[in-house]
C-alpha cells in the first residue's frame, strides 16, 4: 500500500533498498506470494527512479520460475541490484545508488535485531555486532556523495548514531558478551532510523 506513495527521490531509493532486502528475505522462507507482492513493489519504485532492466516483467518471470531454487532466487535479486546500480552510476546518479544501500543495510538490520529479541539467540547478536565494518563503509560511502544530494545528510545522523551504539557493543563484545541494555539500545535505534526511512 505504501509503495506508491513514496514522492521524492530519497524516499523511494530508501525503500527500494528496503523493500528489495525484504524480498530477498521472503524469497528464503518460500512465501511466493508476497515475494510478487513485494516484487511489484520494487518495480514501483525502481521505475519511479527511472531506473530500467532491473526488477522488469523478465525478472519476475525469472523469479516465478524458479521460485523453489533459493540460491537462484537469490543471485536474481542481487543481479537486479546490481543492474540499478550500474544504471544510475552510468547515469551520474551514484549518490541515489548509495541510499538504495542505505535502506537495505537497515532494513537488514531491523529484521536481524527482531529475530534476535525474540530467540535470545547469541550467534545472531554476534552478528550483528560484526556489522560494524559494513557500517562504517556506508557510512564512508554517504559522505562521499552529501555534498551533491541533500537527502543524504539525513540519513548519515541515523548511520551515525548508530554508529556510537555499535562501537560499544564491540568494546563490550570484546570483553565477552554484549549487555541487554546495549542489544535494547540498538535494537531501538535500528527500529527509529527504519521508521524515518519508510515514513510517508
Amino acid at each position: 500500500e505504501s509503495a506508491a506513495k513514496y514522492s521524492t527521490t530519497k524516499t523511494k531509493a530508501l525503500n527500494l533498498g528496503v523493500y528489495g532486502s525484504d524480498l530477498s528475505f521472503i524469497s528464503l522462507y518460500d512465501q511466493t506470494q508476497e515475494s510478487m507482492l513485494y516484487l511489484k513493489c520494487t518495480n514501483t519504485l525502481a521505475t519511479g527512479l527511472g531506473i530500467t532492466g532491473s526488477f522488469d516483467e523478465k525478472t519476475t518471470t525469472q523469479i516465478q520460475e524458479n521460485m523453489d531454487k533459493k540460491d537462484s532466487l537469490i543471485a536474481i535479486i542481487n543481479r537486479s541490484f546490481w543492474t540499478a546500480d550500474n544504471y544510475l552510476v552510468d547515469n551520474g546518479q551514484p549518490g541515489v545508488s548509495s541510499l538504495i544501500v542505505a535502506g537495505g543495510w537497515i532494513e537488514g538490520l531491523y529484521i536481524a535485531t527482531r529475530v534476535a529479541a525474540d530467540t535470545k539467540n547469541k550467534p545472531i547478536i554476534d552478528q550483528i555486532v560484526a556489522r560494524k565494518a559494513s557500517l562504517e563503509s556506508l557510512i564512508d560511502l554517504l559522505e562521499t556523495f552529501k555534498a551533491e544530494n541533500e537527502g543524504i545528510a539525513d540519513v548519515l545522523k541515523g548511520m551515525n548514531d548508530l554508529k556510537t551504539i555499535y562501537e560499544k557493543a564491540s568494546a563490550e563484545k570484546e570483553k565477552g558478551d554484549v549487555s541487554d541494555d546495549t542489544f535494547k539500545t540498538l535494537s531501538a535505534k535500528a527500529a527509529e532510523v527504519r521508521s524515518s526511512f519508510i515514513k510517508i
